[in-house]
C-alpha cells in the first residue's frame, strides 16, 4: 500500500490553471501529500534577431518566472509548500516525461471551456496528455470547486472490473454516492437497468455492474445503475446534470489511428461539454493495476 503521495499540476498562467492549482492544494491537504507546478515555454528554432527582440528565449523563461512566481502566490494564500519546475519544449511531452521521472500519482489540469479552432479538429492538451500519460489525470473546470459527494461513473463494455472497484472504493472514501452509467451507442432512449436484463449488448456491462454492487455493499454504498442511449458526451452531460454530479469518472476509450490522429478523445469531448470535475483512471503501471482505497480513519487516499 502507498499513499497518494505527489500531485503534478500543470499551470499555464491563465486563470483556469491557477484555479485547477488552488484545487490541487486543497486535495493534497486533505489526501496528506505534496503537489509540484510545472510550467512549459516553448521551444524556438526561429530567428533570434527579431527586430525589438535582443534574447527570445530570456523572454520566454521570463513569462515562465511570472508564471511560477503567480503559482507560489497561490499556495501560500493556501497556505502550503509546493515544488515548481520550469520545462522548455512540447506542453503535453514535458509533462508527461516529468510525472514519469517524478513518479506522480496524478496529473492535474485546469479547464476554461475554450479551445483554439485546430483544438477542435485534432484536441487539445488534455487529449494528448490522456493519450500518451500512464498517470490518472483530473481536470478541473474554471471557477467550479472539486466535490466528491456524487460521483458519475461512466462505463461500457471495453472496461474492465477494476474501473468500477477503484470509483467504488473512491466513493466510499469520501461517502459520497454513486451512479453508474452503461452508455449504448444510439440516438434515442432510456431505460432502467434492471436485474434481469437480458440484452446481450450490454450483458458484459450488466456482469460489471454486478461486481460493482458487491464491492459497494462492501463499503456501505447504494449503487444507482443506468443504461442510456445516445451520443458520449452529451449522454454523459445529460446524466450528470440530471444527478447533479460532482465529479465524472470514466476510463480512456478505445480510439482508431484515424481518430487519434483527427479528433479529441472522447474524454476531451465530455470535459469540454460539461461543468463537472473529470477524472480519467488509467488501468496500470509499472506496479500493475493501480486502485484507489483509503484508511478511513486517517481520511487519505492510497493507492495499491
Amino acid at each position: 500500500m502507498r499513499k497518494l503521495r505527489r500531485i503534478l499540476t500543470a499551470v499555464d498562467g491563465s486563470p483556469a490553471s491557477l484555479h485547477a492549482l488552488k484545487e490541487s492544494i486543497r486535495l493534497a491537504q486533505w489526501a496528506r501529500s505534496g503537489v509540484t507546478v510545472i510550467t512549459v515555454a516553448p521551444s524556438y528554432e526561429g530567428d533570434l534577431n527579431l527586430v525589438g527582440v535582443r534574447n527570445i528565449k530570456a523572454v520566454l523563461h521570463g513569462q515562465c518566472e511570472e508564471i511560477l512566481n503567480a503559482a507560489m502566490e497561490v499556495a501560500e494564500e493556501q497556505g502550503t509548500a509546493i515544488g515548481i519546475v520550469c520545462e522548455e519544449g512540447h506542453v503535453d511531452e514535458k509533462i508527461v516525461e516529468h510525472s514519469e521521472k517524478e513518479d506522480a500519482d496524478i496529473i492535474v489540469l485546469g479547464n476554461s471551456g475554450r479551445c483554439l479552432l485546430h483544438e477542435l479538429l485534432t484536441g487539445g492538451v488534455i487529449s494528448r496528455i490522456s493519450r500518451s500519460s500512464r498517470r490518472d489525470i483530473l481536470v478541473i473546470p474554471h471557477n467550479k470547486e472539486l466535490a466528491w459527494n456524487r460521483i458519475l461513473l461512466v462505463l461500457d463494455r471495453t472496461d474492465g472490473e477494476d474501473i468500477a472497484e477503484r470509483a467504488v472504493t473512491l466513493t466510499g472514501t469520501i461517502g459520497g454516492e454513486l451512479t453508474v452509467l452503461f452508455r449504448q451507442p444510439g440516438f434515442f432512449g432510456s431505460q432502467r437497468m434492471v436485474s434481469n436484463q437480458s440484452d446481450s449488448s450490454i450483458a458484459g456491462g450488466h456482469a460489471v455492474l454486478e461486481h460493482a454492487r458487491k464491492v459497494a455493499a462492501m463499503h456501505g454504498i447504494k449503487l444507482d445503475g443506468l443504461v442510456r442511449k445516445g451520443p458520449m458526451a452529451r449522454t454523459i452531460d445529460r446524466v450528470a446534470r440530471e444527478r447533479r454530479a460532482d465529479l465524472i469518472v470514466l476510463a480512456p476509450r478505445a480510439e482508431t489511428w484515424l481518430q487519434q490522429m483527427t479528433g479529441p478523445t472522447p474524454a476531451e469531448r465530455v470535459a469540454r461539454r460539461s461543468q463537472c470535475s473529470l477524472l480519467i483512471l488509467k488501468g496500470r503501471d509499472r506496479h500493475g493495476l493501480t486502485r484507489i482505497s483509503a484508511e478511513p480513519s486517517e481520511g487519505s487516499i492510497q493507492l495499491t
